[in-house]
């Protein structure tokens, strides 16, 4: 989170930050079938894993179509803060 925070000029906005990960991780949770969001989150710590699996409905995934501009839109459709600089 400090890398990041460093990255985007966010240094001290904790909150910020951590919205924008729970955005990542459930773009990056919804374009996984089932089994491969259980295999990625049993290697997250504790705390992330409970954000990880937030809001999920396994019968919903993965979703379709798949690919970095789903992705991104996702991550951006849940994010609703404005970021400093596109994503890429």
């Amino acid at each position: 989170m400090n890398d990041l925070g460093e990255i985007l000029d966010w240094p001290r906005d904790r909150s910020r930050l951590y919205l924008l990960l729970r955005a990542t991780l459930h773009a990056v949770r919804d374009l996984l079938s089932p089994d491969e969001a259980a295999d990625l989150s049993a290697q997250l710590p504790l705390l992330i894993r409970g954000t990880y699996y937030d809001g999920w409905g396994p019968s919903r995934t993965p979703v379709h179509p798949r690919g970095k501009a789903v992705f991104l839109a996702r991550v951006a459709g849940e994010f609703t803060e404005t970021l400093p600089r596109p994503l890429r």
